[in-house]
């Protein structure tokens, strides 16, 4: 009986325990060494990739200085928020890094985290080229108010002068 309540009790335990690491750790490894540029060692912390894949990755992003926050997980899938700083630009990128549990435990989705990554960048740079955008738009603003003023001032001299010159040809007149 009693080797019946210990196995019970370890099928539990195993069963409410982590196998391996967490989201958050496997995340940590797995930009540690791609940012090292080891895209072997990298690539054993995914479930999809390759090292060419990874190779591209890296040549399409220049990523530093990586942040990671606890994941939003559930029995087989997780996404850790990521920051990462997008040399040479300098700009904070957030994503998620998507992972899936297998048998050997927490792995990198990389489609998924590619997917989320390019996703992000785009929209920071649309913020970019709308931000570029506006300025110019503000600026164009300000230089018709300018124009706009001008032409007016020299149009109210114009009719000004219209004016003495009618004035003076009434008076000659009479």
């Amino acid at each position: 009986m009693r080797f019946l309540y210990a196995a019970g009790l370890i099928v539990l335990l195993g069963a409410c325990g982590e196998r391996g690491e967490t989201p958050k750790a496997v995340s940590v490894r797995f930009w540690d060494t791609f940012q090292e540029e080891n895209f072997e060692a990298a690539r054993a912390w995914t479930v999809d990739g390759n090292a060419s894949d990874l190779r591209a990755l890296s040549e399409a992003y220049s990523l530093e200085q990586f942040a990671f926050d606890d994941a939003f997980r559930n029995e087989s899938r997780a996404l850790v928020p990521t920051r990462a700083v997008l040399a040479p630009a300098g700009r904070d990128l957030d994503f998620y890094t998507h992972l899936r549990r297998d048998e050997s435990g927490w792995r990198v989705e990389l489609r998924g985290t590619r997917r989320d990554l390019t996703r992000q960048a785009l929209a920071g740079s649309f913020e970019g080229v709308q931000e570029s955008l506006r300025k110019s738009s503000d600026a164009l603003v300000e230089e018709f108010e300018q124009r706009a003023l001008q032409a007016s001032e020299t149009l109210r001299e114009a009719l000004e002068g219209l004016e003495r010159a009618l004035t003076s040809e009434d008076e000659k007149g009479t």
